[in-house]
């Protein structure tokens, strides 16, 4: 048995027309939060040191969640919890390299002028 998305309910709670744009919407929203994700990991990888600070900052805020348990899991079995937080962890050790002392080659304290 497939368990419900929500969809279903939603459908029946708004209509079917309400359900597709709220569809549409969310997905709209997860497009443009994956595009500015890669749009600040670009530009840390061309050695902005803001885009570090922002990717820092946000998979802390992320991680929080996870470990705070602020997010709307619960009902899930354990080993199914820790499989939907490795990304997070991954994406935890990911900055440590980003503050070694082998990575101030690609973050310069002077900003770069591009031509």
């Amino acid at each position: 048995m497939v368990p419900p998305t929500g969809l279903d309910e939603l459908t029946g709670f708004a209509g079917r027309s309400a359900a597709i744009t709220q569809l549409l919407w969310s997905a709209g929203v997860l497009a443009v939060l994956l595009g500015s994700w890669l749009f600040v990991a670009a530009r840390m990888r061309a050695g902005r040191g803001w885009a570090r600070a922002v990717l820092t900052v946000v998979g802390a805020v992320f991680l929080l969640f996870r470990i705070g348990g602020l997010g709307m899991d619960g009902i899930d079995p354990a080993w199914w919890a820790v499989v939907n937080a490795l990304p997070d962890v991954l994406a935890a050790a990911a900055v440590v390299p980003m503050y070694l002392p082998e990575a101030r080659a690609h973050f310069p304290s002077m900003p770069r002028r591009t031509a």
